[in-house]
């Protein structure tokens, strides 16, 4: 893959987050800190859940969105929708220099709605996604590298939400970069910890 393409990709997923998202906006008008919007879901009841996915590999016009080495999905915004009406995206925001995962509640004029895809995105409803009581929310207690992993514990399973990105390269090589721009969307801890980042250790398949 050329580095335009690369470069295209980027641009495009940083554009598609900046429409559904305001976290520039958010930030600026001093809006709930996500660790007040953690807060605000703990105890809360998920419904369902949605995710703008971007693709893992392949060419910009038919991106390919499954691995058989990735038990994950690749999101610029998971959507959770609550019993209570409450309905909170996590996408991610840059600080210095990594990027951080952040968590705003929404109003409900900006749901996901699933598309057919095309190209390297796509959006969808993710009936795998654990539903129930939100029991429990992990999450560093350091702001030194921002907020890169949330733990939260739905009834009897785990998710666990990292900010990252896959990025393909020349040899032929998928690297799972950690502190990057996408949600990393874990549904059990033993996917997370079978994850291997920052190394290119991942085979391209034929497409």
């Amino acid at each position: 893959m050329c580095p335009l393409a690369d470069t295209e990709k980027k641009f495009l997923g940083a554009a598609l987050r900046n429409f559904f998202t305001f976290t520039a906006d958010l930030k600026m008008n001093n809006s709930a800190h996500p660790s007040d919007v953690l807060s605000s879901i703990s105890g809360e009841t998920v419904l369902s859940a949605w995710a703008q996915e971007m693709a893992f590999y392949g060419p910009d016009d038919n991106g390919l969105f499954i691995h058989p080495d990735f038990d994950f999905i690749q999101a610029n915004v998971l959507e959770m929708r609550m019993l209570s009406g409450k309905t909170v995206h996590f996408t991610t925001a840059q600080n210095d220099v990594d990027w951080e995962l952040w968590p705003h509640l929404v109003p409900e004029t900006k749901n996901l709605i699933s598309d057919l895809g095309s190209g390297f995105f796509r959006t969808r409803h993710m009936p795998e996604f654990p539903l129930g009581i939100i029991d429990e929310i992990e999450r560093p207690t350091t702001t030194e590298t921002g907020l890169q992993i949330i733990r939260l514990k739905i009834g009897t399973a785990q998710v666990i939400l990292r900010a990252g990105e896959v990025d393909e390269g020349f040899n032929g090589k998928l690297t799972i970069h950690d502190r990057d721009e996408c949600v990393l969307i874990f549904l059990s801890e033993q996917a997370h910890s079978k994850t291997i980042f920052n190394a290119p250790v991942y085979e391209v398949p034929n497409y």
